[in-house]
Parts: C-alpha cells; sequence; structure tokens
C-alpha cells in the first residue's frame, strides 16, 4: 500500500509540474479585431480581458491588434492572418442565420479557420433581455468562436464554454467568469499552434 501512494505521489507531481510547465512558457497567439460594431472601448477591453483569463488557463497568451484602422498595426492587419493568428470581426448583426446564433467561425476543408464574425447586436439584446454583463458575454462569445477556430470540426461539448446552446447555467457561469475550455479542449488548441508556429518557421526557412 505504501508503495502504490509513493508512486501516486509521483504521479501527482509530475503531472502538475507538466502543467506549470504549460503556464509558464505559454504559446503565444495574435488576434486581429476588427470592431465593425464600433463596440466601446471600455466593454471591448473588459471582454479581451476576459479572453485572454479563458486562454490563459489552457496555456496560451493572446497579443491583441486593433485592425479597425491600420494605424499602429501595420502590414500585420492587411489581408488574411498569418499562421499563428486569427482575425475577429465584431458585426452589427446578420439575416443569413438564426437569432440565437451569436456568433459564426468560418473554417477550411480541413476543419480549421482564421476568420470568425461575432454578432454584438444579438449579445446587446441577450444583455437586455437577461441582464447580464455585457463585456463579460462579448468575452466568453469571442472565446467560444476562437475555440471553434483552433478545435476544427466537432468542437461543440455537452457543457461549459463549447456548448453549442447556452442554458441558463452557461450563460450564469458566463457571468460569474467561470467558463474555460476543458482540459482535453485545452491540449488540442496547444496542440495546434504549435504545429501552426512550425508551419510558420518551415515558411520562414524556405523564404
Amino acid at each position: 500500500m505504501l508503495g502504490r501512494c509513493f508512486w501516486v505521489v509521483i504521479f501527482l507531481q509530475l503531472a502538475a509540474l507538466e502543467v506549470l510547465a504549460h503556464s509558464s512558457t505559454p504559446i503565444p497567439l495574435e488576434i486581429y479585431v476588427y470592431n465593425h460594431a464600433q463596440v466601446p472601448p471600455a466593454i471591448l477591453s473588459r471582454a479581451e480581458r476576459r479572453v485572454t483569463l479563458i486562454l490563459r488557463e489552457s496555456g496560451v497568451q493572446p497579443e491583441w491588434l486593433d485592425c479597425t484602422t491600420l494605424a499602429g498595426a501595420g502590414s500585420r492587419c492587411l489581408g488574411l492572418a498569418i499562421p499563428g493568428s486569427i482575425a475577429v470581426q465584431i458585426v452589427h448583426g446578420t439575416t443569413k442565420m438564426r437569432d440565437e446564433i451569436f456568433g459564426a467561425a468560418f473554417l477550411g476543408e480541413d476543419g480549421f479557420g482564421r476568420q470568425t464574425d461575432v454578432f454584438y447586436d444579438r449579445l446587446s439584446d441577450l444583455n437586455r433581455n437577461w441582464n447580464i454583463s455585457l463585456p463579460e458575454l462579448l468575452g466568453n462569445v469571442m472565446a467560444h468562436e476562437i475555440g471553434h477556430l483552433l478545435l476544427g470540426f466537432d468542437a461543440h461539448a455537452p457543457t461549459g464554454l463549447m456548448r453549442s446552446t447556452w442554458s441558463p447555467a452557461e450563460l450564469w457561469q458566463a457571468e460569474k467568469g467561470a467558463l474555460f475550455f476543458s482540459a482535453d479542449q485545452s491540449k488540442l488548441i496547444r496542440r495546434r499552434l504549435e504545429t501552426l508556429e512550425l508551419v510558420e518557421q518551415d515558411g520562414a526557412r524556405g523564404n
């Protein structure tokens, strides 16, 4: 029995070290933001902070670039986001999707994507109807759509941040800042970003 307990303790220690390694060396992710809906800066800033906290829990460190105007961001805001980067467009809404859909991720044939739209007007309506913090709501929806870009096809989960339809329970967790990617989802996200980082390095060497 002592031997088993000893190995359990070692296993738990090694697992803890692995978590610490991910948290101490987060994988960078550039996020280009196009605020076409003219979200007030205070709301957008708080939403981005929520996304940052969610991604950090998964071992990812986002760098935010305001691409609504090209000033200050330079050529990185021109054209498609480079590998290892994604673009988030905050738009007023759409008539092409059901009212209860708050965002759309555009995926390629490989199941992954680099651009998502978030429908701000619909979030504003939900905020008024449910009295939920709009910055927290916006941040959680942005994180959900980013999850689609990085997790690929079939990214939805039965519960939590990646649930396809948020129940009052998920909305309450979003309000409290308690929605995160699961451990398995976090591993997949890091693996995806590590792969994209290698692709970018190979491309740079090829040039």
